[in-house]
């Protein structure tokens, strides 16, 4: 797999994610966001070129997903964190897309 191509399938990984976060996913659901965002982390994390905005927006998701299962477990009927953690993986998701397609797509 060529580097363009790698890129483009971590890319994907957000997507997945972005479309697991929901405020009605049952627990099962939720405890796979946990998953799917240990998958994301390497990719940003141990890239030479994550700025230290990803770096925020990564450590933000992170926690938001964590609270946002706990929610989930404990039955909260609204689960803000959902919405908090689905707003920083969009702005880390952009963040990452511009670098890999460059400002001209």
């Amino acid at each position: 797999m060529d580097q363009k191509s790698a890129a483009y399938s971590d890319l994907e990984r957000f997507t997945e994610l972005s479309a697991a976060l929901r405020e009605d996913a049952t627990l099962e659901q939720a405890e796979k966001w946990w998953t799917m965002y240990q998958r994301i982390e390497p990719v940003v994390e141990h890239h030479p070129r994550t700025s230290k905005y990803e770096r925020d927006l990564l450590r933000r998701l992170r926690a938001r997903i964590g609270e946002a299962i706990r929610s989930v477990r404990e039955k909260h009927p609204s689960n803000p964190s959902v919405s908090q953690a689905r707003i920083a993986l969009s702005a880390l998701q952009a963040s990452m897309e511009r670098r890999v397609m460059g400002l001209d797509g």
